[in-house]
């Protein structure tokens, strides 16, 4: 097993919920040591599982510790981070043959930002033309969709030289 990418997940209070999943975005740096401990456990959970295919391992990092809290045994949502590895041949490698891809060193870092509802609202068909046009945009609704306070409205995507900056892009292009 080998590591891809290690994504930090996005989360904000909605309501009364303090920590709904908003996005992701990767790959992030992490120590050396660090990495290499979650790498070395992702290796031990492969094999004892006898796991094939892209996957995710979900952790919690304080400091220089971290907690497992479960490994997902199939390709996660932040695979689209990783469009440009060709991640779904390399799923495919690896099921059928066996075949780890190649660590690639990364360039940019990726991000993807659920967008919610901050009010209850009608969906104008001019404001989805307006979100339809918008290239970073995804995800979506038709014209006339209702939505409550808090409910999905769409995704945005943003790429930069670092997770801050694809934070701040994220974060203006949500706005």
């Amino acid at each position: 097993a080998i590591v891809l990418g290690i994504n930090q997940q996005l989360v904000q209070r909605i309501g009364a919920r303090p920590f709904v999943f908003c996005g992701v975005v990767g790959p992030v740096p992490m120590e050396a040591a660090l990495t290499q401990r979650v790498e070395q456990a992702v290796r031990a959970l492969a094999a004892e599982f006898e796991l094939r295919g892209l996957g995710s391992l979900d952790f919690m990092q304080d400091g220089d510790a971290f907690a497992v809290l479960e490994v997902n045994p199939r390709p996660p949502a932040s695979v689209a981070l990783y469009r440009d590895q060709r991640p779904i041949e390399a799923h495919l490698r690896a099921c059928r043959e066996g075949e780890l891809p190649e660590r690639t060193p990364h360039t940019l870092t990726h991000g993807t930002e659920i967008v919610f509802a901050r009010e209850p609202l009608r969906l104008s068909s001019a404001a989805a033309r307006g979100l339809a046009a918008q290239l970073q945009c995804h995800d979506l609704p038709r014209a006339g969709s209702v939505f409550a306070a808090g409910d999905p409205l769409c995704s945005v995507s943003a790429q930069g030289g670092s997770a801050d900056e694809v934070v701040a892009l994220l974060s203006s292009r949500r706005d």
